[in-house]
């Protein structure tokens, strides 16, 4: 449907991602460190998500710091990969940006992450769509990340839910359902996720007001059922 030769950069980098540190426990941005435990992902989610800090008296990274107090370095490696993958989709945040708030991350961890030059940064160099104000509220995003990443550890069969378009899509609307407030819920990021790991079966689209507008206006073209999403 939408597979797209100058991003293939992107669905390399997110393929890898699933592979290496969803489906094993291999760090993305350290080739050869073992981070992607479950009980990592577990400890990042009990700091970010379960125990999170309500308000805008703080900023992200204030309240990030605080999270993260007493964190191994590990644990920060993992968000450092978790940053990586929330600016893959965005055509608008700027390289530097990108380079600054993951070098930040890593040095709350004691680590260096790779130079400039290193070919991981590649993917990073561009996007598939252009993010607003609420894709850039960041712990919405990392919010869903780790949340699919919990999930798809615990599972007897990981591969059957990364590995197919229709389960990865029924876990990720089964998350974002289950949280209480609809204003947390990372409706941009499931879409930017779907499309990067299935930009065959999905369109490079993050609003879902977008997608909702095009049914309206060409669904009644279509002959037959017509899917939901």
């Amino acid at each position: 449907m939408a597979r797209i030769s100058e991003h293939e950069s992107l669905y390399l980098a997110f393929d890898e991602f699933l592979n290496r540190c969803i489906l094993d426990e291999d760090c993305l941005l350290w080739s050869g460190e073992r981070v992607w435990t479950l009980e990592n992902v577990a400890e990042v989610k009990r700091r970010m998500v379960d125990t999170a800090i309500p308000g805008t008296d703080l900023s992200f990274d204030e309240k990030l710091v605080e999270q993260m107090q007493g964190a191994s370095p590990e644990l920060w490696m993992l968000l450092c990969d978790v940053y990586y993958v929330y600016y893959l989709p965005s055509s608008q945040i700027r390289f530097e940006t990108r380079q600054r708030n993951i070098q930040w991350a890593a040095q709350h961890g004691g680590r260096t992450p790779p130079p400039p030059s290193a070919e991981v940064w590649e993917a990073q160099k561009g996007g598939f769509s252009r993010t607003g104000y609420r894709y850039h509220q960041k712990y919405l995003q990392f919010w869903l990340i780790l949340l699919f990443a919990d999930h798809v550890k615990s599972q007897t069969a990981p591969q059957a839910i990364v590995k197919n378009p229709q389960r990865m899509q029924e876990v990720l609307d089964g998350m974002l359902s289950s949280i209480p407030d609809k204003n947390d819920r990372a409706y941009g990021m499931r879409h930017a996720l779907l499309y990067l790991a299935f930009p065959g079966e999905y369109e490079r689209i993050i609003s879902t007001a977008d997608k909702q507008h095009i049914v309206k206006i060409f669904g009644g073209q279509i002959a037959g059922n017509v899917p939901d999403d």
